[in-house]
């Protein structure tokens, strides 16, 4: 269910904002799986895992920074945000879930996925739109189910056990910067030097969190004590 809402959730943002934007802030999702094994689990969150999260937030103003201006006039771009937003929460929630599933074979956890996706979202087909539809929308579509659901889910849930964690921390936070260059190349959407500076910072934070890395300032205070 978390997984399945979170896809409407990202979709919705896609189409508000832009690819690059909306997967920014998507990328906010490990902050959210530290702070829920936290607050939720009991685990212990260091000091410098909460500046690193600091840090991620203090590069998401700077991506949001250039549209603050035009928040309250442009309501598809705020409206946007916010999906990007619950959809990283979801995405978390879903991480958190699939952890407690064990061995569960990848072809099953993508197979419900679709299974439970189809169900739910089968009262908001548009009926009268599918006769019009053309070829290549078709094409499209099934491009987005057999290779990212059926082919990239299946590789993840097979991968992740086998990999250690550093490999997998650090192929993660390739995907933001892969969807801003793809938003540049195709679909000519240019970021501002400050919104560039933001991505560095989340990017930076997530992999600090994810390998473990002491905030520079938490080193500095323990040499100087």
């Amino acid at each position: 269910m978390f997984l399945v809402l979170n896809w409407l959730a990202i979709f919705e943002a896609f189409r508000l904002t832009s690819i690059g934007f909306a997967t920014i802030i998507y990328h906010l999702q490990p902050f959210w799986i530290v702070l829920a094994g936290g607050f939720l689990l009991g685990e212990v969150i260091t000091r410098s895992k909460y500046l690193w999260i600091a840090t991620a937030f203090a590069g998401l103003l700077l991506v949001v920074g250039p549209k603050v201006g035009a928040l309250s006039a442009d309501h598809d771009f705020t409206l946007g945000m916010i999906y990007a937003l619950l959809a990283s929460m979801l995405y978390a929630a879903s991480t958190l879930t699939v952890r407690m599933l064990g061995t569960t074979r990848p072809e099953a956890l993508s197979v419900l996925h679709c299974l439970i996706g189809a169900v739910l979202f089968l009262p908001f087909v548009q009926t009268a739109a599918v006769p019009d539809a053309s070829e290549p929308a078709w094409l499209w579509l099934a491009g987005i189910g057999v290779i990212h659901t059926g082919i990239v889910y299946v590789l993840f849930y097979a991968s992740y056990p086998r990999l250690p964690t550093t490999a997998i921390a650090v192929l993660a936070f390739l995907n933001p910067a892969t969807a801003l260059l793809s938003d540049f190349v195709v679909f000519g959407r240019a970021i501002t030097l400050l919104q560039a500076a933001g991505l560095a910072l989340i990017l930076l934070a997530g992999v600090g969190v994810n390998l473990g890395w002491r905030f520079p300032t938490t080193v500095k205070a323990r040499q100087q004590g």
